[in-house]
């Protein structure tokens, strides 16, 4: 059998070739210099690339992985996040809307015990209208009760209505339904942010007058101590001065009869003035 190339099958190869060094580079590109900003899954990248961040639709691995469109390196527009084994929640699956990397929008959220969430999302929050599931051994688990509205569907608890910080705040199925939940939720979260303010300030108040009171307790103390400690010290001058004058007297005394022992001795007219003498110079009162 004879084979023949002419310049046509050349051309076809070179094409082919062409395409798979494209492909190559293109694929190099987006693992090596197109970077997601997601510690999460940023380890390797396929995709749309838009001045080094992954800008488009794309794929980002690591230790989650999300599949959907990205803009300026973060998760923007519709995708589906997978959290991984080693994850803080292997097995949750999200798939819906991203606002600048964070679930907002209108999202369905599977969790690895078995709950399902589908509404909407605002900043990773269950945040608006929606739906969700509980399996029967989750709501065993913890220890719900049926009263908020929701209805069971074999073994799964399904409540629809209005939630909020991802709590689950009343049961309504339309806008004006929802707005009323809302407002009674938002008056009773007042009322009761209210009440704590008070119990705070009043808390506050309490340990304000202890903190006085043992303060004055202290100044007291203190004051007492030092008046103490005065009384003490004027005690004890008054007992120097005491002690003092005691020895003064006592050298006086001695002073006065070694002036009269210097006397002459006798009771004549003599010796009795040198004695007289000596009483009167030498006071010891």
């Amino acid at each position: 059998m004879k084979f023949s190339i002419n310049s046509r099958h050349i051309g076809m190869a070179l094409i082919v070739l062409y395409l798979i060094i494209m492909t190559s580079n293109s694929y190099s590109a987006g693992l090596l210099d197109c970077k997601v900003n997601d510690p999460d899954n940023g380890e390797f990248y396929s995709g749309d690339c838009k001045n080094g961040l992954a800008d488009g639709v794309g794929v980002a691995r690591g230790r989650d992985e999300y599949e959907g469109s990205f803009k300026a390196g973060v998760q923007h527009g519709r995708g589906k996040y997978i959290w991984g084994e080693n994850s803080d929640w292997p097995g949750d699956i999200y798939e819906g809307d991203w606002l600048n990397g964070q679930r907002t929008g209108q999202g369905k959220y599977t969790w690895a015990n078995g709950i399902v969430f589908e509404g909407t999302f605002k900043k990773g929050f269950k945040m608006g209208f929606g739906s969700e599931k509980i399996p029967l051994a989750e709501f065993r688990k913890r220890e719900m009760n049926d009263e908020d509205g929701g209805i069971w569907k074999g073994n799964y608890y399904e409540r629809t209505g209005l939630f909020w910080s991802n709590k689950f705040i009343g049961k309504c199925d339309s806008k004006s339904a929802c707005f009323d939940v809302l407002l009674a939720y938002k008056t009773n979260e007042e009322d009761e942010m209210r009440k704590e303010l008070n119990q705070v300030s009043s808390e506050m108040q309490t340990l304000i007058d202890q903190t006085s009171q043992a303060i004055d307790q202290k100044i007291m103390q203190k004051e007492q101590e030092e008046e103490r400690l005065s009384n003490s010290k004027r005690e004890e001058e008054r007992r120097q001065r005491e002690l003092e004058a005691k020895r003064h007297k006592q050298i006086c005394l001695a002073q006065r009869e070694t002036c009269r022992a210097s006397c002459p001795g006798g009771n004549h007219v003599e010796a009795r003035r040198c004695r007289s003498i000596c009483s009167d110079r030498i006071k010891c009162n």
